[in-house]
């Protein structure tokens, strides 16, 4: 097992912190063509959309093999999707009865979950109600991922460790996870690799425990009041198969 980093982003709404991005292979030649044309920067993100190192996840999975010399040489199992339980005036919606259809679909040698909706009762809290999708927890339980991350609902940004039970028992055990608050300079890490009380008990076969994570960069949602608020991205720091 190689350890291995993902920065975790989700609901930005446009918002960027920065001026330019510095990366060489993405930027050279770019700057002038699209990143200060607001209206030509969808071209260029379609154009590096379907360049080989973005995968676009539009509910399917994909097997990703890491091979950078530079990097961990690791493989794993992602399965994407942008639906959530449908609400009024946006996209990917859908309706109650299609959900336990919709979230079978999942492998069951999913290792890492990426969706926009939380699953109902993890990190799904909007102005004190639970939100997030029912059919999307049953079926955490029988996939048992690594890693699931999400965002949608803004206020829950954190993470959740979910301890499955090893019998018939059908209670989980749910660790809150704690992180810098959002003010603060310090970078909200993850780390699911220490070899003692914290590393991440999921080797992909004996799924004991899985990570939620809701990466939402949006803090605040609609009128947001006192203005718009923003958290900073959750890296996390993860146990994976070796090529």
């Amino acid at each position: 097992m190689v350890r291995t980093r993902f920065v975790c982003v989700s609901d930005t709404h446009g918002y960027r912190n920065h001026d330019t991005l510095l990366d060489p292979n993405l930027s050279q030649n770019q700057k002038l063509s699209w990143e200060e044309k607001p209206w030509r920067r969808l071209e260029g993100l379609t154009e590096y959309t379907f360049a080989s190192q973005f995968i676009y996840l539009n509910h399917e999975a994909k097997e990703i093999r890491l091979r950078s010399p530079h990097g961990p040489k690791t493989r794993f199992k992602v399965f994407g999707s942008p639906y959530s339980p449908i609400l009024p005036g946006w996209g990917f919606g859908y309706l109650p009865e299609h959900a336990k259809s919709i979230w079978d679909e999942i492998p069951s040698d999913t290792d890492i979950l990426i969706t926009h909706t939380p699953p109902a009762g993890h990190l799904d809290i909007a102005n004190g109600k639970s939100i997030g999708c029912q059919a999307l927890w049953q079926r955490l339980w029988d996939v048992r991922p690594r890693l699931v991350i999400c965002g949608h609902v803004h206020e829950s940004r954190g993470y959740h460790r979910v301890r499955w039970p090893s019998g018939p028992s059908k209670e989980c055990e749910t660790v809150f996870g704690d992180l810098p608050a959002r003010q603060s300079k310090e970078q909200s890490t993850i780390d699911l690799c220490r070899k003692i009380e914290n590393r991440l008990d999921n080797d992909g076969l004996a799924r004991h425990e899985t990570c939620i994570v809701n990466a939402a960069i949006m803090a605040t949602s609609w009128p947001h009041k006192g203005g718009k608020k923003f958290n900073s991205p959750i890296v996390v720091d993860l146990d994976l198969p070796q090529l």
